[in-house]
């Protein structure tokens, strides 16, 4: 068992947020110094201030450090990319990332594009965000780009009634990071079936004023 030194706070109320939750508490990462893993790598723990998690929709792991090759098993490629840092006091501790294109299937949208997602705070990497919240202004491109993919429904709607062949017939969404590291946003990973009505319902959405949010639907390593 490995312990380290670390200041956590206690709950002293309940406000009614998650209570569908199953959890007894919340840990937050960020840039902060103060956080989980600077102070693992601080204290001599691990040898790399980084993490990578990965959610299902029955758990999830978290690994610090880096990445455990045993959960790649057929060693697929791993892509890297600079984590921004910004004078904005209240995002300074974001997980901040630059693009530099965005695809809709095999179409890109365009240099212009990429800069929506680059302006400030920036692109935010958020896992604790449930869904992902792309610029408000690049809504006529991504849709435009959408329809020419073949879907006849709009990107809009807030639900939809698909078969599983249908489903996998939608375009994914793939972002290119400054590195040229590429994150492929699969249609299973942007839909997500509703228990309750028997419907999809689109986890992405056009209305992020300033810049974009990748939620945690999005898979990633962080560090």
């Amino acid at each position: 068992m490995v312990a380290v030194d670390f200041i956590f706070g206690c709950q002293t109320r309940e406000t009614k947020l998650f209570t569908t939750q199953v959890e007894n508490g919340i840990m937050g990462l960020s840039m902060s110094q103060k956080t989980l893993i600077p102070q693992l790598k601080h204290q001599g723990i691990i040898e790399r201030n980084a993490f990578s998690i990965c959610f299902n929709q029955t758990g999830g792991l978290l690994t610090v450090g880096g990445q455990d090759p045993a959960l790649n098993p057929r060693r697929l490629p791993v892509g890297f990319t600079p984590l921004l840092t910004t004078r904005l006091r209240r995002v300074d501790q974001f997980f901040i990332v630059r693009v530099q294109e965005v695809f809709v299937g095999q179409r890109s949208l365009g240099r212009a594009a990429a800069d929506l997602f680059n302006v400030r705070p920036g692109c935010v990497l958020d896992s604790g965000t449930s869904d992902t919240y792309l610029p408000k202004r690049l809504g006529h491109m991504f849709l435009e780009a959408w329809r020419e993919e073949g879907v006849t429904w709009p990107f809009a709607v807030r639900t939809v009634q698909l078969s599983r062949e249908e489903l996998e017939r939608l375009p994914s969404i793939t972002i290119v990071f400054s590195s040229g590291a590429r994150l492929e946003i699969k249609p299973t990973s942007y839909m997500e079936l509703s228990s309750t009505k028997g419907v999809y319902v689109p986890r992405i959405y056009l209305t992020e004023e300033r810049g974009a949010i990748l939620g945690k639907s999005i898979p990633l390593l962080l560090g």
